[in-house]
């Protein structure tokens, strides 16, 4: 059986440090710039809970901001992880 894949294989952009990284090695290579995007996201989202919520503002800071702090995390893995496979600088 032959395999067709008719997707083309891009070299990656930029110097690949490691081609399967793991979970640790992700967190390890962070830059403060993707240190501050995961801080910003979560800060800035419990903000966003707090002028929304009208009756329980404090309830709705802190789910925002749980909200934010999960989504800023996966950000900057995001950019992390990239930075390891060669797609970003």
């Amino acid at each position: 059986m032959v395999e067709d894949d008719r997707s083309p294989v891009r070299n990656p952009r930029f110097t690949v440090i490691d081609k399967d990284p793991s979970f640790g090695k992700v967190f390890s290579y962070m830059k403060p710039e993707d240190l501050g995007v995961w801080a910003a996201s979560a800060v800035g989202t419990a903000a966003a809970g707090y002028a929304v919520g009208k009756y329980n503002r404090g309830f709705m800071m802190f789910g925002a901001g749980c909200i934010g702090f999960a989504g800023g995390c996966m950000l900057a893995m995001q950019n992390s992880y990239a930075r390891l496979i060669g797609a970003r600088r």
